[in-house]
């Protein structure tokens, strides 16, 4: 299940973020004094700090009282690749008391070594983020095939995997489809003006209810009216097919979905009601960034099952053709519906 993680600057800030849902609540620049004050409106959510330390030992240190003051878990900013052992093994001091979260900047994200380093010390996760998220957000500077490797990475380790980054709500279904165990947000949980707006309650809303809680959301019933979601003349290249030359080049593919999505009941559509078209054009995507795929058959009913993973999707009709075997093109065409 993927949680909510909210980065507030203050304990007002805080407390909001609190009272509208989120799961986890981290306080930037946390001290001890600001842990303590939000002890009695935690209630079931944790609260998470950024430790400081110039080297491993020190942030340790700082880790360890942030965990006495009421910190469920720790975050450590990892220094550049060069270092990163020797500071994972200094901090690693704190893992028995404190639950430690390493950070990675999104130009890491291959590093494997360092997960493994995370692990041996007693690590309880991985975040990676953009280094400046003010530039570019996490989606600009990582494609999601790497982010799904990522996300697979840590959970072959026993890590828990966060995703982090000028995140916005139109990401999260594209971010849900990869499991993370957490999602991290700072700026879309703000106003247009962060100083004199703080946290906006609805903003906060609006993200809890596109992440759904450990209630699964019921399935649209059968004799719901529908709506349709389409993506036409999506053209890909990818390594697809039996023959032995068509492992060695990638080769255009045309997709075509249809998704049957149910209208919502009784009051008018919310932007968690959507079924986003990214959802289809992202697994397609990442389908086209792995090795080789046997048949168009197998890429249909991946993007079926993608599409129908959706609560409030139906039925889905997905046509796969390869373009460059005739003049015109062949594949196949599927309908799946829900159960």
């Amino acid at each position: 299940m993927t949680v909510m993680l909210a980065t507030v600057g203050t304990i007002a800030d805080a407390r909001v973020a609190l009272e509208h849902g989120a799961d986890i609540v981290e306080l930037l620049d946390a001290s001890a004094d600001y842990l303590r004050a939000l002890a009695d409106a935690r209630g079931a959510a944790r609260l998470c700090a950024i430790a400081a330390g110039r080297d491993g030992a020190a942030a340790a240190a700082h880790a360890l009282e942030l965990a006495e003051a009421g910190a469920d878990c720790v975050k450590l900013r990892l220094p550049p690749s060069l270092h990163s052992a020797a500071f994972i093994s200094g901090a690693a001091a704190a893992a028995p008391r404190a639950t430690l979260f390493g950070v990675l900047a999104a130009e890491r994200i291959g590093d494997l070594d360092v997960l493994d380093a995370l692990a041996a010390a007693g690590f309880a996760g991985a975040v990676i983020e953009p280094a400046d998220p003010a530039e570019r957000s996490l989606l600009e500077r990582v494609s999601l095939a790497d982010l799904r490797r990522f996300v697979a990475a840590c959970r072959a380790r026993d890590l828990a995997s966060g995703l982090s980054g000028a995140l916005e709500p139109p990401d999260v279904p594209r971010l849900l489809a990869l499991e993370p165990d957490i999602l991290g947000f700072r700026r879309a949980l703000y106003g247009p003006d962060r100083r004199r707006d703080g946290v906006d309650p609805q903003a906060v809303a609006l993200l809890r209810g596109l992440i759904p809680a450990q209630t699964a959301t019921a399935p649209a019933a059968a004799d719901q009216p529908t709506d349709r979601v389409f993506v036409r003349d999506f053209v890909v290249d990818m390594r697809v097919g039996v023959y032995a030359r068509e492992r060695e080049r990638r080769q255009p593919v045309r997709f075509t979905v249809e998704v049957d999505v149910a209208r919502p009941r009784g009051r008018r559509a919310e932007f968690r009601d959507v079924f986003s078209y990214d959802v289809i054009t992202d697994r397609i995507r990442m389908m086209a960034e792995a090795e080789h795929h046997g048949l168009v058959e197998t890429i249909a009913e991946k993007v079926a099952e993608a599409a129908l993973a959706h609560p409030r999707a139906m039925r889905a009709m997905v046509r796969v053709e390869k373009l460059a075997v005739v003049a015109g093109s062949v594949g196949v065409e599927i309908v799946r519906t829900r159960g």
